[in-house]
C-alpha cells in the first residue's frame, strides 16, 4: 500500500462537528500504518480485506487495533 508519509486525514467539510475534529487529531497523530489500518476499520473494511490490503495475517490486524485503541484510549483519558 503506497501511502504518502505527509498523507493526512482531513475533514470533508469546513462545518466538521468536535467530535469529527477530534477524531481527525486522533488519527492524524497515528504513524501512517496505524492511520491506514484504522481508517480502513472506521470505513467498515472486515479484518480479511484489511489483511489482504496491508499484507498482513487476519489475526494480526485484530490484535493491531485492540492494541491502537488501547493506547489511544489511554492516551485521551
Amino acid at each position: 500500500m503506497n501511502i504518502e508519509p505527509e498523507h493526512q486525514a482531513e475533514p470533508v467539510t469546513s462545518s466538521a462537528s468536535e467530535p469529527q475534529l477530534e477524531l481527525y487529531r486522533i488519527l492524524n497523530s497515528l504513524d501512517k500504518y496505524e492511520r491506514a489500518l484504522m481508517i480502513l476499520h472506521l470505513e467498515g473494511f472486515k479484518y480479511d480485506g484489511i489483511a489482504s490490503i496491508l499484507a498482513i495475517s487476519e489475526s494480526n490486524v485484530g490484535t493491531k487495533i485492540n492494541r491502537i485503541r488501547q493506547r489511544l484510549i489511554a492516551e485521551h483519558r
